[in-house]
């Protein structure tokens, strides 16, 4: 059991993915930061104030918008999105069978074959997992939350 969650981490901490991710999300905090430190007032008595102030705000919007994301990959909207692809299926088949009308008995068995090589890509995919996303919400989350306590204390 131990050695199955090691590797899992080891595969997800070194994919591609997991770090493009945290790339964006970590430019994102960054220019948050920058934003919200030069725009507020750079007096030298509030310097410090500002600075807490401003990588509390940039870690807390960065969780949300993570948080934000681990919720649409759960399933939010998930009927539409279900609706949609259906839809979507449909028209494809539909489009399909119009295709293969036009076509002679060989065409039709190469098309075929291509299809079902297309379809077993597709499956042999490796699923993509949440953790990045949660990652990032407890890289980020985590800090804003102990910012949130410092500055309702102080």
């Amino acid at each position: 059991m131990k050695n199955k969650i090691k590797n899992k981490l080891i595969k997800e901490f070194g994919s591609l993915r997991f770090w493009l991710i945290n790339l964006g999300f970590l430019i994102l905090g960054i220019t948050l930061f920058l934003l919200s430190y030069f725009y507020k007032n750079s007096d030298s008595n509030y310097a410090r104030r500002t600075l807490l102030d401003s990588i509390s705000f940039s870690s807390y919007i960065v969780a949300l918008v993570s948080i934000l994301f681990i919720v649409f990959k759960l399933g939010f909207l998930s009927n539409v999105i279900k609706n949609f692809k259906e839809g979507r299926a449909s028209y494809k088949k539909a489009a399909e069978e119009r295709k293969l009308k036009k076509m002679t008995p060989k065409e039709k068995e190469v098309y075929l074959k291509l299809q079902k090589k297309d379809l077993e890509k597709k499956q042999n995919q490796p699923k993509k997992t949440l953790f990045p996303f949660i990652f990032v919400f407890l890289l980020y989350g985590i800090p804003s939350i102990v910012f949130i306590i410092i500055a309702l204390t102080v």
